[in-house]
């Protein structure tokens, strides 16, 4: 069943409620192909929502280059969807990898790991991984620019103009002082979660993003919201536990029926300065710092618990 998985050191790993198994392959002895990772990846296999290989980076055609660059880049990272199909290298994903070549004394924290992407680092503090380096844009940048806002997200029954930002999945930002406290839950049709966050900690950074982006190249008069509510959508976030399913319904590009641009007020005074927050998915944790303005390229800042739940050696 598994040909080309033979002898393979095989971890599984949860990260942010995602399964991952992670194939330990440091020579590239195996032969992977669709067939075999869609087995792998199957409920009645070892079940999980992605496959990733571990190999060192000099097995890699085409990274000597890389190597001259970051020869501490010793761990080349690919993934699979369970379908066989190539995945770009996200930050769960890292995480997974970190986790798994740490629990088997590879290597030691913090780590830079090859990517097809570039050199993507990821370090540890107590049991909390954060992954350095993850692109960030707006989903919509020409209708973002336009309207000042790219979709609606309906919370409570209340439609909002919200923002669309990719890290790399699709998060849609909205004022949290527009959104009534009042109710415990949030409903709607779609198969969307809302994420709120409310609340500092020692381990989780920053949130940082534009509610006007068509004041973004002018940083120092740009409203930074005290408080964000988050949407972050079902279909993208398949790793999202079926409690938070269907919380919220956002709609892409329909902003012509929302309420206004949300006000900011109720917010810190014009400041570049981020502010701390926990966001909250289920009973995981999340934090994401863009560090930067969107419309110029930065990188975010990803932390997430990961835990390992398996180990195999498969034959």
């Amino acid at each position: 069943m598994f040909d080309a998985l033979h002898e393979a050191n095989a971890v599984k790993v949860e990260v942010a409620g995602k399964r991952v198994l992670v194939l330990i392959d440091p020579s590239k002895q195996l032969q992977l192909n669709t067939t075999e990772v869609a087995l792998a990846c199957s409920p009645r296999a070892l079940g999980a929502d992605a496959l990733v290989r571990c190999l060192y980076t000099q097995y890699v055609p085409g990274t000597a280059r890389l190597l001259e660059l970051a020869p501490q880049a010793e761990w080349f990272i690919e993934a699979y969807a369970p379908d066989g199909a190539v995945l770009d290298v996200s930050g769960e994903l890292l995480v997974a990898s970190a986790c798994a070549l740490v629990e088997q004394a590879l290597v030691k924290a913090p780590i830079d790991f090859a990517t097809r992407a570039g050199v993507r680092s990821v370090s540890k503090l107590d049991n909390v991984w954060s992954v350095a380096g993850q692109p960030i844009n707006y989903a919509h940048p020409a209708l973002a620019a336009q309207a000042g806002m790219d979709s609606a997200v309906n919370l409570q029954g209340t439609t909002y103009g919200s923002l669309g930002l990719q890290v790399p999945q699709t998060l849609n930002v909205v004022a949290q002082s527009e959104i009534d406290q009042s109710a415990q839950t949030f409903s709607g049709a779609g198969d969307w979660a809302l994420l709120v966050s409310s609340q500092t900690t020692n381990y989780l950074t920053h949130i940082y993003t534009h509610l006007v982006p068509n004041q973004a190249q002018n940083t120092a008069s740009a409203p930074w919201p005290s408080q964000l509510a988050l949407a972050a959508a079902g279909a993208m976030y398949c790793w999202l536990s079926p409690q938070i399913a269907a919380l919220a319904d956002v709609s892409v590009g329909d902003v012509a029926e929302t309420s206004a641009a949300p006000e900011t007020s109720g917010a810190c005074e014009t400041s570049a300065a981020p502010s701390d927050y926990l966001v909250k998915i289920a009973d995981h944790d999340l934090a994401v710092h863009l560090d930067g303005n969107p419309f110029a390229g930065e990188r975010a800042l990803i932390s997430m618990r990961a835990n390992v739940v398996a180990q195999a050696m498969l034959f």
